[in-house]
């Protein structure tokens, strides 16, 4: 049985798929991206989620392009690593 803390924390994670998720199919779709509100979605999830900023922090200690500098499909691209990890840690807490 899960408490109410598990439920508010597997919310927050479906919230936070579906945010990158809409912004990773409006660009799939129109081929547009709203660059600023993405890369606060990263940033966010980076500091507010412990595995995404540890898989975040080994690749950038491989390869690191400043966010001005990045195409808009890197910064999908992102995107698309947070939702596969934060899909997973819907897998791993059930």
């Amino acid at each position: 049985m899960e408490n109410k803390e598990d439920y508010k924390d597997k919310v927050k994670i479906l919230k936070d798929i579906k945010e990158r998720e809409n912004i990773i199919n409006s660009y799939n779709a129109f081929g547009c991206l709203d660059r600023e509100n993405a890369i606060h979605k990263i940033q966010e999830l980076r500091i507010k989620d412990s595995q995404v900023g540890q898989v975040t922090a080994i690749k950038l200690a491989q390869h690191t392009i400043p966010f001005e500098q990045a195409s808009d499909s890197q910064i999908v691209n992102e995107l698309m690593m947070q939702v596969d990890i934060l899909r997973s840690e819907l897998l791993t807490n059930n």
